[in-house]
């Protein structure tokens, strides 16, 4: 019977009602014991043995002394932890993460949905034997930008964690009323959702698209600068991720995204910028393309067109383009032309100002958290070094795409935009609760207008012909960039309507081939089902 009584007393007092409350007994308890002993550390008066009070001593006092002053820093933080944490965004954020144990009042904050441009949800909440766990309804399509708190730390699910369980730097009671949810255990308050830009119907048929491959698109709708498409592949589960996802091999990488991480030569659709820089000075010279290709250092390898390849591995003779216009070198993807345009009528001075005014070397920031200001999702910078005079072959390589250029979707749809957009760099969000705008002028209106004309014409009539659509006029560039490991990687860069554009488009598939069989074909489901769900008319 006593033995019962005791259980029975414990069970009433260790409820989730009463629990709390016990904690802070405890800890009051702790803290009167604390100071009880150093009140008798300071009032005890030492004794008189007739010696040298402090003799033999001092050893014994600095440990004393600093045993006290250890526990209590010990004390206070730990008292700041508990009792005042759950005021500061990344308590919780760290407790989310790491505390795994059941009675973790973390655990049992209900966070916000994160959903698409259209309200529907991308991430939820779901209670497993009272704790709050997340849930992903689409799996892999959008295990990139939205991630996984623990293992993709520029997702949003991790840098707008703050936003999501329910934190605003300006409203000082909402803090207050969520640490009283959790020290007190009522139930919780809830957090706030967030609107992402992402579009589930487009993000869905461009990670479809990609397949089992190696690739990435993204897609954003103009003036608003909304990101509606950003597949990345391979990718993982986050409903199922653990720790094994680690020992995936090096060229899976199944934790980057390629939109914004994912770095490789950009081949053929940097011919877009250096066509724009030249009309920028007002050259648009005829150029003669000889099938022996060109070189502007005669003891290393010429530059050729790709026909020259195609020709010899069919045993044919190519008789190159001969003397061609901007127009028709873009058309036909000519390497020959644009290395020769840059060295012998452009130069590197130019190209290097190109670089500044793109900002290539610069990170592009498509979130930022309100709560936490260094949670950002950012484009990773261009890889492109200063150009020289001094070393002209390298010039020549970095006209084509090639050479030490190394790129991401995310920037060089950031080229497309200022074609599409009249000279001029929109900011790119993915949630609707960042600012829109303009971030600087790159061309001129009449450049883009010309850059457009000859996108339409690789359309019509050269190597991206393959994206014609009935309804749709299309402007667009394919892209082929070398890589020595392996089969080539397959760009395309595009918008549409060309004539009022409402959507920039840029995919690539790693060692997928000519962009024309590999990337286009993902930019054009793309455009499919844009058209489907009334983003272009």
């Amino acid at each position: 019977m006593p033995m019962n009584w005791i259980s029975d007393t414990l069970q009433s007092f260790t409820t989730p009602e009463k629990w709390p409350g016990i904690v802070v007994a405890l800890q009051v308890f702790i803290f009167v014991l604390f100071f009880r002993i150093v009140w008798i550390a300071f009032r005890t008066p030492p004794r008189n043995t007739g010696r040298d009070p402090l003799a033999g001593r001092a050893a014994f006092m600095l440990l004393r002394w600093g045993m006290i002053i250890s526990v209590a820093i010990i004390l206070v933080y730990q008292a700041t932890w508990q009792l005042g944490g759950h005021m500061r965004p990344k308590f919780v954020e760290f407790m989310q993460l790491h505390d795994k144990r059941k009675d973790n009042p973390a655990h049992r904050m209900v966070l916000g949905r994160i959903l698409d441009i259209k309200g529907r949800p991308l991430v939820e909440n779901r209670t497993i034997n009272g704790i709050q766990t997340r849930h992903y309804p689409h799996g892999e399509i959008f295990a990139h930008p939205i991630g996984h708190p623990r293992f993709t730390p520029s997702g949003l699910e991790k840098l707008a964690l703050p936003h999501l369980a329910g934190f605003s730097l300006d409203d000082r009671e909402d803090w207050a009323r969520q640490a009283s949810d959790v020290v007190r255990r009522r139930p919780p308050s809830g957090g706030q959702d967030l609107r992402t830009t992402l579009d589930l119907e487009l993000q869905t048929a461009a990670f479809r698209s990609i397949g089992g491959r190696r690739g990435a698109a993204m897609a954003i709708t103009l003036p608003e600068g909304n990101v509606v498409v950003m597949a990345s592949r391979p990718a993982f589960d986050p409903n199922t991720v653990d720790h094994s996802i680690y020992r995936t091999s090096n060229e899976d990488a199944l934790l980057i995204n390629r939109c914004t991480a994912g770095m490789i030569p950009p081949g053929s659709i940097f011919k877009i910028a250096m066509a724009g820089l030249a009309l920028e000075l007002g050259i648009e010279p005829l150029i003669d393309c000889p099938a022996g290709g060109y070189t502007p250092v005669p003891t290393l390898s010429p530059i050729h067109d790709y026909q020259y390849n195609y020709y010899r591995s069919r045993g044919r003779e190519w008789g190159g383009h001969g003397i061609i216009g901007m127009a028709e070198a873009l058309a036909e993807s000519s390497n020959v032309y644009f290395a020769r345009l840059l060295v012998e009528h452009v130069g590197a001075p130019a190209f290097n100002d190109l670089r500044e005014r793109f900002q290539w070397d610069k990170p592009i920031e498509l979130y930022q958290s309100p709560v936490e200001p260094s949670n950002r999702l950012m484009i990773r910078p261009v890889r492109v070094d200063k150009a020289s005079m001094n070393d002209p072959y390298a010039l020549a390589q970095m006209s084509i795409g090639q050479g030490t250029i190394m790129a991401n979707p995310g920037h060089m749809l950031m080229l497309g935009v200022a074609v599409a957009n009249e000279g001029v760099l929109v900011r790119p969000r993915i949630t609707l609760d960042q600012p829109t705008g303009q971030l600087r002028r790159v061309f001129t209106s009449d450049t883009a207008r010309k850059l457009t004309g000859m996108m339409r014409g690789v359309v019509q009539d050269g190597t991206a012909s393959a994206i014609r659509m009935p309804d749709i006029d299309v402007a667009g560039k394919t892209g082929s960039a070398q890589n020595p490991r392996g089969d080539s990687h397959g760009w395309f860069l595009g918008f549409a309507p060309a004539n009022a554009p409402r959507m920039v488009i840029c995919t690539v598939i790693e060692n997928g081939g000519s962009g024309s069989e590999s990337a286009l074909p993902v930019a054009r489901d793309i455009l499919t089902a844009a058209q489907e769900h009334g983003y272009i008319d």
